[in-house]
């Protein structure tokens, strides 16, 4: 037996094992310890499994516009970030022409602070690809992080 080693005489004149095998300890306990055991181990892999996963990102350089245009949203709009979390782009809400990068036009929201979150928060800017969010740009970070999907916004 793996892990079982022997000692000296039992009170009855035989000799014991010291240790046991996993199997051994199993029987030997309730099926309610078991069944805890088990359940816990069952809620640390979901735990473990829905953590939240990093935002996906990838460095790029801001070429900052001396143009700064504004568009202001008609209608509030949904987007995921790569991490799968979702946002909303409110209604109303002002945003900023604050230069391009290789994925489209970056925006930055200028009547309040928009972010996207993974494992930490980000601040973040929009980047459009005509009316659709691509993306976001991650000032902080000078990094490019995709939309899990391209979504179109409704300007004023």
């Amino acid at each position: 037996m793996a892990g079982v080693g022997l000692a000296g005489n039992g009170s009855d004149g035989r000799t014991q094992a010291v240790g046991s095998t996993r199997n051994e300890l199993m029987k030997k306990q309730p099926p309610s310890t078991v069944l805890r055991r088990q359940t816990l181990a069952v809620l640390g892999c979901a735990l473990i499994a829905g953590c939240t996963s990093e935002v996906v990102r990838s460095s790029v350089t801001l070429a900052e516009s001396s143009e700064h245009s504004q568009i202001e949203l008609a209608e509030s709009t949904d987007v995921d970030s790569s991490s799968r979390y979702s946002r909303e782009l409110p209604a109303n809400s002002v945003w900023e022409l604050r230069g391009t990068i290789p994925q489209g036009k970056v925006y930055r929201r200028i009547d309040g602070i928009f972010t996207v979150e993974g494992t930490q928060i980000h601040e973040a800017y929009l980047v459009l690809s005509g009316d659709r969010v691509v993306g976001f740009y991650l000032p902080v970070e000078r990094a490019y992080s995709p939309a899990r999907e391209a979504v179109s916004l409704k300007i004023k």
